[in-house]
């Protein structure tokens, strides 16, 4: 929460970028509520935003669900979010194609700036995503990186998409 209020205080737009992002489990699920909660809190009139949530669909929980009831279980996730902060949700569902790029690096991206988190986007006490250094891109990364979760030019393959408004 520490380090997430300052970068998301006047974000307008989040992407966050870790294949194992789910609903259903607590650790990755706290930091989308965290992200929630904080982004665009400038200290007056609260600043309503877009969050894009990108996870890879192998690492969804419980295994064995079609994408579907995977975007199901996101969506009755994400209202409370939405009810208590305003915010618009779209979550991403992609598969990473044999031979080529894997779906690993993990990335807060706003319309402001980007940050690399090699340690992964989940919160809990004693993990290695507390300890690790998180690092500034420079925006031709910060570009690079949006454009591969674009489904048009993504390197990965889309499975499934929902809109939670």
């Amino acid at each position: 929460r520490a380090a997430l209020t300052p970068i998301l205080r006047y974000a307008k737009s989040l992407t966050l970028v870790d294949p194992y992002l789910s609903s259903q489990v607590s650790r990755y699920f706290d930091t989308v509520t965290i992200c929630s909660n904080v982004m665009g809190r400038r200290g007056h009139a609260r600043l309503q935003g877009r969050i894009h949530i990108h996870a890879e669909l192998k690492h969804q929980k419980p295994v064995g669900k079609e994408v579907a009831d995977y975007l199901d279980d996101w969506e009755q996730k994400l209202r409370p979010l939405i009810e208590a902060d305003g915010h618009r949700f779209r979550v991403f569902l992609w598969e990473s194609l044999s031979g080529l790029e894997k779906m690993h690096d993990r990335f807060i991206l706003t319309d402001q700036c980007g940050v690399s988190v090699p340690g992964g986007l989940d919160c809990r006490t004693h993990s290695h995503a507390n300890s690790t250094d998180w690092n500034l891109l420079d925006e031709e990364a910060r570009r690079r990186r949006l454009e591969d979760y674009d489904p048009a030019i993504s390197p990965f393959k889309l499975l499934g998409e929902r809109v939670v408004t």
